[in-house]
């Protein structure tokens, strides 16, 4: 596979992004570490700050994040964690300080991103001719984490309390 450096098209992600108040879709990820496992759920962004990341199939796992404060819901429990910066930054567009090449597809765009931030050796991220991404793999080794998304939804109404965790 054929990558160049991108050069106008993280500035014209980072453009479009900027219009963008609001993103959603359904997601379904597929993990490998060992074994492999399939979630099913959906993703909420909120600009400034404000991101929602609920997988309820085959259990329950929410992440949400306000800033730099995130917390997890994993079986009834409630627990702080790091933001994950690079799942909410990547489907923000913010793409400033990573290395990013690209290459063009048929149906859009391919990034292909090094960092020593991810815990990956890198991710890709496949973005339509429009520019939304619509899946993310990262990968090492033998194990991979592979998201996609459908059902995307930009600047449409979402609650500041999805950005709510309790307990029942």
């Amino acid at each position: 596979m054929f990558w160049i450096l991108a050069s106008g098209l993280v500035d014209r992600i980072k453009a479009l992004y900027d219009t963008l108040h609001t993103f959603r879709a359904d997601i379904v990820q597929e993990v490998k570490f060992g074994n492999v496992e399939r979630y099913y759920g959906r993703v909420y962004l909120k600009k400034p700050s404000l991101f929602r990341w609920e997988l309820t199939r085959p259990t329950e796992y929410i992440i949400v994040a306000r800033g730099d404060s995130s917390w997890v819901k994993y079986e009834g429990e409630i627990y702080s964690q790091p933001v994950p910066y690079d799942l909410k930054s990547l489907l923000m567009g913010d793409y400033s300080s990573l290395n990013v090449e690209e290459r063009k597809s048929s149906e859009g765009y391919v990034l292909k991103i090094t960092t020593d931030r991810t815990g990956y050796d890198s991710l890709l991220v496949f973005l339509r001719k429009d520019l939304l991404p619509v899946r993310i793999v990262a990968y090492n080794e033998n194990n991979y984490v592979d998201i996609r998304f459908s059902n995307i939804a930009v600047n449409v109404s979402i609650p500041d309390s999805l950005f709510r965790l309790s307990v029942p």
